[in-house]
């Protein structure tokens, strides 16, 4: 996997890598990004989803469908204007969504 950040800077789980993550650490991660807490948290920096998202090539077939899911819904175009916004909405829609089918 190529990273643009060092991996221990970007994952705070010791020893983990996102071809491992749970569906709860991928909530914790997309709690973490940078549109809904600046800081990250204590299991991912604010650069986490956006690494998982643009920069992580996964073998992993349920992270790869989620990983395309979240792509194809996390940017919202903004009436008159050329660029797009993240949808925070979506992202704490799909952390109650994963979160849910951990408990299952």
């Amino acid at each position: 996997m190529k990273f643009m950040f060092h991996m221990h800077d970007v994952i705070k789980i010791p020893g983990k890598i996102f071809e491992d993550l749970s569906l709860e650490e991928v909530a914790l991660m997309i709690e973490a990004d940078s549109s809904i807490s600046p800081n990250g948290n204590n299991y991912f920096a604010s650069c986490a989803l956006d690494e998982f998202l643009h920069n992580t090539k996964l073998e992993r077939e349920d992270l790869r469908k989620l990983q395309e899911e979240i792509l194809k819904h996390i940017y919202i175009e903004l009436p008159g204007l050329n660029e797009k916004k993240i949808n925070t909405d979506y992202l704490m829609a799909m952390v109650s969504r994963l979160r849910a089918a951990h408990k299952i």
